[in-house]
């Protein structure tokens, strides 16, 4: 492994520092939103999102599965992957709730307007315009959502020179594994 590599966890992570999370929700990557279910497996979708005030700001119609699920469960996880290096991901899992028009109201807000900045993240300015403008005719019953995190962390996959490791480290990788925490 190289001299100058980060720490690497026994997985081959590298936990990325509060810097590099946030400049990773800052980039434009759509999230996976996931919310368990009892009867199968959980619901993962790909959404637009901000992070904005510690919270995660989504939107979608009220009537889909995942908003319905939401208003069932309140809890979800969210998932950001960047693609390309340094490839990295940020997992939160936290409360969701959906805001009525009454709380978007006291804000000062309509659903539209606390939504363009999400989909001005992924669009052009007039793109973004014509978004907004088509979405209550097509989902006239759209609702925004805020996942307050209970628990963030961002990791990094390394190089692979600087993760596999050279002959002579296999037997303390060996006992690191055998110390480690199940769970």
């Amino acid at each position: 492994m190289s001299a100058n590599a980060p720490p690497i966890d026994i997985a081959g992570l590298v936990h990325i520092s509060d810097a590099d999370l946030q400049a990773l929700l800052a980039e434009s990557y759509p999230c996976i939103l996931s919310i368990s279910r009892k009867e199968r497996g959980p619901i993962a979708t790909p959404l637009w999102y901000e992070y904005r005030d510690g919270k995660f700001v989504l939107g979608m119609d009220a009537g889909s599965a995942k908003a319905k699920l939401l208003a069932r469960t309140g809890r979800a996880t969210i998932t950001i992957q960047r693609p390309v290096e340094p490839y990295q991901y940020v997992m939160a899992e936290g409360e969701a709730h959906i805001l009525t028009d009454e709380e978007l109201e006291a804000r000062g807000e309509t659903v539209w307007s606390y939504f363009k900045p999400v989909v001005a993240r992924y669009l052009e300015a007039e793109l973004t315009d014509r978004y907004i403008a088509m979405l209550p005719i097509l989902a006239p019953d759209y609702k925004i959502v805020e996942l307050t995190p209970k628990s963030m962390r961002g990791e990094s996959i390394p190089r692979h020179e600087d993760v596999v490791p050279r002959a002579e480290d296999i037997p303390k990788l060996v006992q690191a594994l055998k110390e480690r925490p199940v769970g």
